[in-house]
């Protein structure tokens, strides 16, 4: 079952600590720069490839190197790609220095960075909407959004440790099912997970775990892995009606592994599937349908230092320490004063951003609409635009919109294609959508001269982005105009329709160009969705 996102039901607070039980995968550290385990998979498959046939496997020849491995008879022959990691990995990294090897060079790819989707999974975890957080990730990102808010979780490493977690934790609890970076081994097959008297004591401590839980959020994990997913399938069969949710980037759930299916067939009501889910955008809207926006220690960092230098124990016959200790809270007293006065002056576009992340549209569009005026910058117009823009797109009136089309076409106003041409565009594309859906309402001539006026926005904004230099921008525009043309060939009759359908189906095939690649799947689907609904017009 594919559902929308509706974060709000979904974590409540419980007695203790309690809330959600979450899994997570490689997928939700894929934009600090890990890659994920299938770029692990192709970079191991062009390594083993190139000592077979030295000079014909290049850096972006991973499936290519994977396939000719399968003619080698090197791996299993039904093997795919985004499941390969676990047999290629033990196949040929069995040894525990080389594992350490490729494990550290995966880390040194993020430098050291930590995204959104680990500062709010810490933050959800701090607010007790999260007691447990499994992870089969080699990278400590899951602690350290944790420990960021001041909480020291209960760390366990390896599958084992299940045995010696709480089911109904008041201390949070975060397991590595692989173990961590320095101890990772990774459990694909069952007999690598336990052993058949071990199966009973890790399911039933599974069970436990989730018995005790809110629900179960799967997100950025292929479950690829045998071992971890039957130990989860035989816990949610056992509980029958445990509401799971799996959090997938790709837009077709076809084309989650067979074992999740089994999974998600064990959920209970409200369980779903969200696809087209990039990780940290999937935890912006789950922070912001609880009204959280961001953590709360980055909203006032100063106090959040404070707290924790209240808890230092001075010792009573060591001054250099009191007075040492003394000094560093009288700083963050000088620095709280700072803040504050700060905090009164506060720029107006922070205050909506903030009420933005929130899920304060309404607010946050009212507070700016006040200020939009006084600011007179090409931010505050384009910021009113997109939250007008978001407000009017699900309100029956279009007056909204029409508050979004001068917000967007002031702002152009005040920002040239010479002095910023990347914004310029982007300004352009964001009031090309707000025509096109003018456009879409309105009826006669009135719509169709908005889908005109939408059709030349889009054009402006191409001019700007190219395929070469800014790809995915160029595609999501062609996309666009695919949808204005397609509109204006479903209006018109005759010679004139079919010829906006042709350009439909050929703006949408120049989009697919490039969302047919890797990492594009979720806006992939609804271009060719389009592009058949076109192809068939044309048929007809």
């Amino acid at each position: 079952m594919v559902c929308s996102l509706r974060s709000g039901h979904k974590f409540p607070k419980g007695q203790g600590r309690g809330g959600a039980v979450f899994l997570i995968g490689a997928g939700c550290s894929k934009s600090t720069g890990i890659p994920l385990a299938v770029e692990i998979s192709q970079r191991i498959c062009i390594d083993q490839a190139k000592i077979i046939e030295k000079d014909k496997f290049g850096p972006n020849d991973g499936e290519k190197a994977f396939e000719f491995l399968k003619t080698q008879k090197k791996i299993s022959a039904g093997l795919e790609i985004q499941n390969a990691y676990p047999e290629l990995f033990n196949k040929y990294y069995s040894d525990p220095t080389l594992q350490h090897e490729v494990i550290q060079r995966a880390i040194e790819q993020g430098e050291g960075r930590i995204n959104w989707a680990h500062l709010c999974l810490g933050e959800l975890v701090h607010k007790r909407y999260v007691h447990t957080v499994l992870t089969t990730n080699f990278d400590l990102l899951v602690m350290e959004g944790i420990i960021r808010t001041g909480l020291i979780p209960v760390v366990a490493d390896g599958v084992e440790s299940l045995n010696r977690i709480n089911g109904k934790p008041e201390t949070p609890q975060v397991v590595h099912l692989h173990g961590s970076m320095h101890t990772y081994h990774v459990r694909n097959t069952v007999s690598e997970v336990l052993s058949p008297a071990e199966s009973v004591s890790y399911s039933s401590a599974m069970y436990s775990l989730l018995q005790n839980s809110s629900c179960f959020i799967v997100v950025g994990y292929a479950g690829g892995e045998e071992g971890i997913m039957n130990l989860l399938i035989q816990a949610t069969q056992e509980l029958q009606g445990k509401t799971i949710f799996w959090v997938q980037y790709g837009s077709n759930p076809d084309r989650l592994s067979e074992n999740a299916k089994k999974l998600m067939r064990n959920g209970g009501e409200g369980s779903g599937v969200l696809v087209g889910q990039d990780a940290d955008d999937f935890f912006m809207k789950v922070m912001r349908g609880l009204g959280l926006g961001s953590p709360s220690w980055m909203k006032n960092p100063v106090a959040f230092l404070s707290g924790r230098a209240a808890t230092i124990a001075e010792p009573e016959k060591q001054e250099d320490i009191v007075e040492t200790v003394g000094s560093y809270r009288a700083k963050l007293k000088k620095l709280q004063t700072l803040w504050n006065q700060l905090e009164t002056e506060k720029d107006p576009l922070i205050q909506v951003r903030e009420l933005r992340l929130q899920g304060k549209i309404k607010e946050a569009f009212e507070l700016l609409e006040k200020k939009v005026d006084e600011l007179g910058t090409w931010e505050g117009w384009q910021l009113l635009g997109e939250l007008a823009y978001e407000l009017g797109e699900v309100a029956i009136e279009n007056g909204l919109l029409e508050k979004a089309k001068e917000a967007y076409e002031r702002a152009l106003t005040l920002r040239t294609r010479e002095q910023n041409p990347l914004q310029w565009a982007g300004t352009w594309n964001n009031l090309g959508n707000v025509y096109r859906v003018l456009g879409e309402r309105l009826e006669g001539e009135e719509g169709y001269g908005y889908l005109k006026r939408a059709e030349t926005a889009f054009e402006n904004a191409l001019e700007v982005w190219t395929r070469e230099h800014h790809p995915l921008d160029w595609a999501m525009t062609w996309s666009n105009l695919g949808n204005v043309y397609q509109e204006l060939g479903e209006r018109l009759e005759g010679e004139e329709g079919g010829k906006h359908l042709q350009q439909a189906k050929s703006a949408y095939e120049n989009a697919l160009a490039v969302f047919d690649s890797p990492g594009t799947t979720q806006i992939a689907q609804k271009v060719r969705k389009n592009l058949k609904r076109v192809d068939d017009l044309l048929t007809d």
